[in-house]
């Protein structure tokens, strides 16, 4: 753990190729030779790193929405996860990067998946509650929808594009699969509206 907190500071702090090993374990202790019991490179300590940080995002991001009604549908989803983002230097500088095998690592890990799961669990609950579009099957409209925030929704926001422009391209899309008519969200005030009404609608239901 002292290596993986170590190597977060390290390599936020500099380029993958100005990142001593040497350094770290000096850090943390260790002479260099005995480093490499641990890691058998600096790449493979740099995936396991990046991968903590998200993993420690994704787990106080599943944690603060636990008590919540329907977060994805109320806006507090992303803003719980746009405020975690922002006390995890390396995740967010690994993400900005939009390097294709990075995302998809990223899209793989075990705790992606559990926020999509909410995510799909909050749509079906909602389309339940006669909220959401009945005419849709969100379980399996994941699939792709799970594709849109993994490769380009959640990177925005590593970004610090949460609310930007192209955020609101990529939302509208997702967005249109959930309501008909297709509500405008051109405006932070509209989003914010929109917001409010699934509060209150979510609230009448007790949830």
């Amino acid at each position: 753990m002292r290596i993986i907190r170590s190597a977060i500071h390290a390599f936020s702090a500099a380029d993958f190729k100005d990142v001593s090993l040497a350094a770290i374990a000096e850090d943390v202790g260790l002479v260099p030779q005995a480093f490499y019991r641990y890691f058998a490179n600096k790449s493979e300590l740099f995936e396991a790193a990046w991968i903590f940080d998200v993993d420690e995002i994704h787990h106080e991001v599943l944690a603060k929405l636990a008590p919540l009604a329907l977060p994805s549908l109320t806006g507090d989803f992303w803003k719980t996860y746009q405020a975690s983002v922002e006390s995890h230097p390396l995740a967010k500088k690994v993400m900005a990067s939009r390097q294709s095998d990075l995302l998809d690592k990223f899209a793989s890990l075990v705790s992606t998946a559990e926020l999509m799961k909410k995510i799909e669990s909050d749509l079906v609950e909602g389309q339940r509650l006669g909220i959401l579009r009945q005419d849709q099957n969100f379980s399996v409209g994941m699939r792709g929808a799970g594709y849109l925030t993994t490769h380009v929704l959640m990177p925005l926001i590593f970004e610090g594009k949460y609310m930007g422009a192209d955020w609101q391209d990529a939302v509208s899309v997702l967005v249109g699969n959930m309501f008909y008519p297709i509500p405008d969200l051109s405006t932070p005030e509209n989003v914010d509206a929109l917001e409010r009404k699934m509060s209150r609608l979510i609230s009448q239901e007790n949830l």
